[in-house]
């Protein structure tokens, strides 16, 4: 019989689930007129998230440094600058053809540069 265990959280973890609940809170409460059935899922999310997260009224007094949705625009636009450009992957062809014929030439110390 297998043993049913339940799921914990550390504080941190528990903090991002609040975070992303006052997120969806903040995104809801911005838009006028906003559809019922999106605000009744929108309650729904919260509740569901609150539940498993086991958040209690405490837990609330949590205040994130910056809001989540920034910090992850922050970091995606970081990557995104990181990609490499056209030129990159050409130049890194080169480079892997170069080091593949010395390879094939047995010549490993310059496949190596």
């Amino acid at each position: 019989k297998t043993e049913v265990v339940n799921v914990t959280f550390d504080a941190a973890e528990k903090n991002l689930a609040l975070s992303f609940l006052q997120f969806v809170r903040e995104k809801v409460s911005d838009v006028v007129n906003a559809n019922p059935d999106q605000l009744a899922d929108a309650d729904m999310i919260a509740r569901s998230i609150e539940h498993f997260f086991q958040i209690e009224d405490g837990d609330y007094a949590f205040e994130p440094m910056e809001n989540l949705f920034k910090t992850f625009e922050r970091n995606e636009g970081a990557k995104r600058s990181e990609l490499p450009t056209g030129n990159a992957n050409e130049e890194a062809d080169v480079l892997k053809e170069k080091g593949n014929a010395a390879i094939q030439a047995q010549n490993y110390t310059e496949a190596l540069e």
